[in-house]
């Protein structure tokens, strides 16, 4: 007789065909292509960000822009990957809009998500995050969500920042310089600026690659 209190095994399958767990995270089905395809693929703010000459402004396009402002600000080729590389996880579990995660209890959510964030780190062989660079790339997550509300015409539309985005750090002057719009693309072409990104930055951190 099968246990009753046994955890039933609930996975995703991935673009390469390969089953991720969501009850028991295992590295071993965890790849770089599975993880730069799926963001390349979701639209940030659940698909309601406006396009830009018919692209989208995607996870992975996010995730472009935050490493983008960290090297613009000189941190070192492990913070940025740190940054291109701080919502792998939504590969798996996709991307909830930050009004939803403040408006509901998100304990068991936040706990599937650290778990999967640390069986991808372990999997590729990235360096572990301590407080003082989860907190760099927190702060550059915000001012990457902040111009892309602006540059979406999100701000145009209400009048104003949405009110959930006004605590979030403001971006300095010469962070307005970059071309934001650069990050609404294709899924294809952002898929191999993820990629190359990805294996330029473990490259220059002296990351063996897997």
């Amino acid at each position: 007789m099968d246990n009753e209190n046994t955890t039933p095994e609930y996975w995703i399958a991935t673009a390469n065909g390969l089953h991720v767990s969501y009850t028991h995270p295992d590295g071993r089905e965890i790849t770089i292509g599975d993880i730069a395809y799926s963001l390349a693929q979701q639209p940030r703010f659940l698909g309601h960000m406006p396009s830009i000459d018919g692209d989208p402004m995607t996870i992975a396009g996010h995730c472009l822009l935050v490493t983008h402002l960290l090297e613009l600000d000189r941190y070192d080729p492990e913070i940025q990957l740190q940054g291109l590389m701080h919502d792998a996880h939504e590969a798996y579990i996709g991307d909830m809009p930050t009004p939803l995660k403040l408006a509901l209890f998100k304990g068991d959510i936040d706990i599937l998500a650290q778990d999967l964030q640390e069986s991808i780190r372990q999997e590729l062989s990235l360096p572990a995050p301590n407080y003082e660079s989860q907190k760099i790339v927190r702060g550059y997550d915000e001012i990457a969500l902040r111009l892309e509300v602006e540059h979406s015409m999100i701000t145009e539309r209400l009048g104003e920042l949405p009110e959930w985005t006004q605590a979030f750090k403001s971006p300095e002057p010469h962070h307005r310089d970059l071309v934001v719009k650069q990050y609404w693309r294709d899924p294809y072409w952002i898929f191999n600026d993820f990629m190359t990104a990805y294996h330029f930055l473990k490259n220059q951190g002296g990351i063996p690659n897997e």
